[in-house]
């Protein structure tokens, strides 16, 4: 019984490893924090630690219904998945890449859409 017990206390011991070397299959995108739209620093992203987050600014330039909260997740290839808590606004998916503290943005859906932002913190 003791060799079952230490087999399987083993066992567990390895998988735990695993989990702690791979993570949970996510990417290595470092996203929580606030960042600011290159064009107009009134513009913001903010990524929380729990997966939660929204986007909007104060910028005369932005429509007040873009102020919106989502949850995210970035999968193994770097894309950002938005899931918007209004129910009229679709879901995103974007290709992210961070260089020197730069978030570049460019949705899926229409490649055109293309945003740089910059941390704030």
């Amino acid at each position: 019984m003791r060799k079952l017990f230490t087999g399987v206390l083993a066992l567990l011991m390895a998988a735990s490893m695993l989990l702690a070397f791979t993570g949970c299959g996510g990417s290595n995108l470092d996203l929580v924090g606030t960042w600011a739209w290159n064009a107009d620093s009134n513009v913001v992203y903010v990524f929380n630690a729990d997966g939660t987050g929204h986007r909007g600014g104060t910028s005369q330039f932005v429509d007040p219904s873009w102020n919106q909260s989502f949850t995210w997740s970035v999968n193994n290839n770097d894309v950002l998945l938005l899931n918007f808590s209004a129910a009229d606004i679709g879901n995103e998916r974007w290709d992210a890449t961070i260089t020197d503290d730069i978030l570049n943005l460019v949705l899926r859906s229409d490649r055109t859409q293309d945003f740089s932002y910059i941390r704030v913190h």
